[in-house]
């Protein structure tokens, strides 16, 4: 199940997946740190450097397992921001 969850916290149930997600969404505005998450830049509060060359983000609704940036996701992500 795919659930989208808005600034406010509350989540709604989509039919679509995370593959299809990434596709319909503003690749300048979201992106999947994860297997299991595509997230809204604009939702990061802080970054900090993670095990194994890896980052985590805090944002508001995301519990710590959720908000690590896959390693092979690391890098693009940066550029992402730097843009």
């Amino acid at each position: 199940m795919v659930l989208l969850v808005n600034s406010k916290g509350k989540r709604f149930p989509v039919d679509f997946n995370l593959d299809q997600l990434e596709e319909i969404l503003n690749p300048s505005e979201f992106f999947r740190i994860n297997g299991k998450v595509i997230l809204n830049i604009n939702s990061i509060e802080k970054m900090t450097i993670y095990f194994n060359t890896r980052l985590k983000v805090d944002t508001l609704f995301l519990d710590v397992e959720s908000s690590i940036v896959s390693r092979d996701r690391v890098s693009e992500f940066k550029k992402m921001l730097d843009n």
